[in-house]
């Protein structure tokens, strides 16, 4: 079985056609602007790690999300970061 995004799978049960999903995917969507503000966010919190998320979240707070949403989206990245290490160990120690 594939290993498909989570924006993949999201889409198809919501009927979003391939190019939509390539665009959530890519945080650049033009056919929503709700989620194109959380798709960047998520994506800057996962490249920046922390740095300049401040700046980062007004835009999805002025969207219509509120602080929890965004508390929520941090920690699904923040587990999904650490989950291969957490099952696996760390691969440096013994």
């Amino acid at each position: 079985m594939p290993l498909l995004s989570g924006a993949h799978c999201f889409g198809q049960d919501e009927w979003l056609t391939d190019r939509q999903i390539l665009e959530i995917r890519s945080a650049e969507v033009s056919f929503d602007a709700k989620l194109d503000a959380l798709a960047k966010f998520g994506k800057d919190a996962t490249i920046k790690r922390g740095e300049a998320l401040c700046r980062s979240g007004r835009k999805p707070l002025a969207a219509g999300y509120n602080k929890a949403n965004l508390i929520d989206i941090l920690i699904i990245i923040g587990t999904t970061k650490s989950f291969p290490t957490s099952c696996m160990g760390d691969p440096n120690s013994d």
